[in-house]
């Protein structure tokens, strides 16, 4: 007896790498971090994260006189934003890259 397959109520939805895109950004004016699902500048943006935690940033750069040295952890910060988009976007690369190879490789091996 065979199973019948059952049609979802909607579309068959992208996979996790074809919704993220070909790119990974971080805009430090806002600290999110987006999926670039078009290819021109800015055309397609998703947004997929928030950098947070900027109570426990600031302190990383709290001074000996209790200042905090804010231009020094706005920097910070933008740095973690811009590592995880280009880790997410190096992943995504990989991911690409596996595919490709899966997809060129001859059949019936």
């Amino acid at each position: 007896m065979s199973k019948k397959k059952i049609s979802p109520e909607y579309p068959t939805p992208p996979t996790l790498t074809q919704w993220l895109g070909h790119n990974i950004i971080f805009d430090s004016d806002g600290t999110q971090i987006y999926a670039v699902q078009g290819h021109a500048p800015n055309e397609g943006l998703q947004i997929i994260a928030d950098v947070r935690g900027w109570g426990a940033i600031q302190n990383l750069f709290k001074m000996y006189n209790g200042a905090i040295d804010m231009d020094a952890a706005a920097k910070f910060q933008d740095q973690l934003g811009q590592f995880i988009a280009t880790a997410i976007t190096e992943k995504l690369e990989r991911e690409n890259e596996l595919q490709r190879l899966v997809q060129d490789q001859p059949k019936g091996l």
